[in-house]
């Protein structure tokens, strides 16, 4: 009786090993098929000879499961969704503007983690995200031309204050992001060609966001405004998706992951804002508070390439990563500028990663 014939799947880490692997045979069209359970006493269906040569797997890699460890190399750009001043040129009765957002560039970060995989197919991970940067930093105007007027938009106490030359606007912004996840689930493999992880677990996130704003005109006999914003947020809370694995061949596979998170976060707003004359005399000082609690919802989509090495032990990839994070942007120091103008900004954080991922 021909039980067909045995495939090894590629297991590479994320995919199921299991200690006793279905038997798949060809059947006259070169479909796959797998043996199903039946009642005592009934035989299975016997599956006609292959007519075609299976194709070849790699060497499984601890079949029975085992201890995986991985680190990434993240290459991650963050934007705000509001700019962060405007530049405008009047001449005559014509103004015309041109909104100038953080102008933020990719810095390198990085991920790490690992976990265990078991016979049965269970997995479970941990992993820690750092990304620290000085994300923009501006002067505004860019021209010297006295028919220049600059706005700044925000965030924080100075929200739509306005300059003429002679003056300067200058901004920095500076992050640093770090989340640590704890992931459970269960791996499927409906076949050999596709391996499929769905569970869920915690996130626990550290937003840290700094904005530094100057509007100096005391070249001209004005005043000097100097204000530092702190944004700084901190939560836990459910995170669940699914990531999957399509074998291109048994040593190459797609790889995309899908997850969302809703964080209970404690969040900080604190402004402190200087004013001093033209010889450097303070003549005013203004500070804000303002804590909450609040629920962040965030949604991360990665998608990429995996080749898989030394019999599934070793994978290395890469591809692309986003990450989208709603109202983390926002600053309710705002409210004292303006009180019934409160605006709302999302924080994103997209770009690519580089992933080494060990099996033993």
């Amino acid at each position: 009786e021909d039980k067909g014939e045995q495939l090894a799947k590629p297991s590479a880490p994320g995919a199921r090993r299991s200690q006793q692997p279905a038997k798949v045979g060809h059947g006259g069209h070169g479909h796959p098929f797998h043996a199903a359970a039946f009642p005592p006493g009934i035989s299975a269906p016997v599956p006609p000879p292959p007519l075609l040569t299976p194709i070849p797997q790699p060497k499984a890699c601890q079949d029975s499961g085992g201890w995986l460890t991985f680190g990434e190399a993240l290459w991650l750009r963050p934007n705000r969704r509001d700019p962060v001043a405007f530049q405008q040129l009047n001449v005559d009765l014509t103004s015309s503007a041109v909104m100038i957002g953080y102008d933020t560039e990719h810095s390198l970060g990085y991920r790490a983690g690992g976990g265990w995989l078991s016979p049965g197919g269970w997995l479970f991970t941990a992993a820690y995200t750092q990304f620290k940067d000085l994300v923009a930093s501006h002067i505004l105007p860019t021209f010297g031309d006295p028919f220049y007027t600059v706005g700044y938009t925000g965030p924080g106490q100075l929200l739509s204050n306005t300059i003429s030359d002679p003056g300067f606007l200058a901004t920095t912004w500076n992050l640093q992001y770090r989340t640590l996840d704890v992931f459970a689930g269960a791996v499927f493999s409906p076949s050999c060609y596709l391996d499929l992880i769905v569970g869920g677990g915690g996130r626990f996130a550290w937003i840290d966001q700094d904005y530094r704003t100057q509007l100096n005109t005391t070249i001209s006999g004005g005043t000097n405004l100097a204000e530092q914003l702190t944004l700084n947020t901190i939560g836990g809370g459910p995170r669940f998706g699914s990531e999957a694995r399509v074998y291109v061949f048994p040593w190459l596979n797609l790889y995309g992951r899908g997850f969302t998170s809703l964080l209970l976060a404690h969040r900080d707003d604190d402004s402190f804002v200087i004013e001093a004359g033209p010889g450097g005399g303070v003549l005013s000082i203004r500070s804000v508070r303002y804590d909450r609690e609040e629920i962040l919802p965030m949604l991360e989509l990665a998608v990429g390439v995996e080749v898989t090495m030394l019999g599934g032990c070793l994978q290395v990839g890469g591809g692309s990563e986003y990450n989208y994070w709603f109202e983390v942007g926002s600053s309710s120091a705002d409210a004292l500028a303006q009180p019934r103008l409160i605006t709302h900004n999302d924080l994103s954080l997209d770009g690519f990663f580089g992933r080494i991922t060990l099996l033993w």
